[in-house]
This record gives C-alpha cells, structure tokens and sequence, in this order.
C-alpha cells in the first residue's frame, strides 16, 4: 500500500516530546521528596580511653578513666593500697611495680614498718631492702627479668648462677636504668659477678 506523505517541513525521524515531559516531571517529583527527608546524623562516636596522670605532679600514678579499671580497681584493693603508697612516700614508679608483683602477704610484710614511722630517709631504697628480707630468692629474680624485659638468653643465663652469684648481679639496683639494652647490661652484671664470686 501506498506510505502517507508527511506533511510538508515535518521530519519523519523527529520524537514525540510527549515522554521526555513525563520523565522529567517524575524526576522533578523525586528531587522534591527526597529534599523534605532528613538529613542522616553521623553516629556519635564514644571518646577514647585514655590514661592521664593523676594530678600531673610527683611520682607517675596513672589513673586509667574507664569503667573497667575501675572495677578491677574495686576488685584487686592491693592495687589501691600500692597508689597509695607510692604517692604518699614519692616512690619511683618502677618500685610500685615492684610490689605489684608481690601477694598480698607478701606485701604487707613489706610495708608493715611503714606503718611504725613517718618517712624514712630514703623511701624506694628502705622498700626494695625490705623486698629483699621477705621475698625469696627465686621471686625476685623473676621479678629482676620482669622489670627489665630481659630476653631469653639472659635468663638462661641466669639459670645457671649460685645463689649468691645471683645475688651479686642484682645487688646495686634490681632495675637496671638508663640503658638502651638492659639485657647487654645484665650479661655484663653476671660476667663480673661470675669473677667476683669466683676470685672469693
């Protein structure tokens, strides 16, 4: 069959603009109800844990700001008991450490001529003095490699020490300070003492 003619100045190709007028106005309408939504609030965000000094000044008490310390806090009172003492005698912080690697019977009998004066002379040196007359010799060892995080062959090492040898490597200071490799200084502590036990 014969195609109708177009009319004249019409294109055969052009689009009706029929649909190009619904979808933009669809879109419009999409736009509008997404403006009137609320906006979506960041979720806030808890403060960090942190660990502050209490006060600022004297000895190095830290005070952990968490409900979990606290609790431990609540549970352990010998932790209280050794703040206590380190603020009150301005301990080193190391020599807290210390008695928190003590049991409770063990720390008491430390402290126990604390309580039968005022302030002794010399505070941290009275303590580890006291550590040495009621702690064995084995603990404190432990304790010796604790506070210095020595390494393995440090330890080893120790193991196969006398009794009194051992005791010569820890006598001028149970922790070894100042040092960017404790474990080098403590092979040196034994080496002299091994010679100096030796030459007795």
């Amino acid at each position: 069959p014969a195609l109708a003619a177009t009319p004249s100045g019409a294109s055969s190709s052009a689009v009706p603009d029929v649909g190009l007028a619904s979808l933009a106005a669809g879109i419009a309408q999409a736009a509008a109800a997404l403006a009137k939504q609320p906006a979506i609030q960041p979720a806030a965000q808890a403060p960090p844990t942190s660990i502050l000094p209490a006060g600022g000044m004297g000895p190095r008490i830290l005070t952990l700001v968490t409900a979990d310390a606290a609790a431990a806090l609540k549970a352990d009172p010998l932790r209280l008991d050794i703040a206590d003492l380190v603020a009150k005698h301005d301990l080193e912080e190391w020599v807290g450490d210390a008695l928190g690697m003590l049991g409770p019977a063990q720390f008491d009998d430390v402290i126990h001529p604390l309580k039968k004066m005022e302030r002794p002379r010399n505070p941290n040196g009275f303590i580890l003095s006291r550590i040495k007359s009621v702690v064995p010799l084995e603990q404190r060892v432990d304790m010796f490699v604790r506070l210095n995080d020595l390494g393995e062959g440090v330890v080893d090492r120790l193991g196969t020490l006398t009794a009194e040898q051992l005791e010569s490597v820890m006598d001028s200071s149970m922790l070894i300070q100042g040092a960017n490799n404790p474990s080098g200084v403590a092979m040196k502590r034994i080496t002299t003492a091994l010679k100096s036990v030796r030459a007795r």
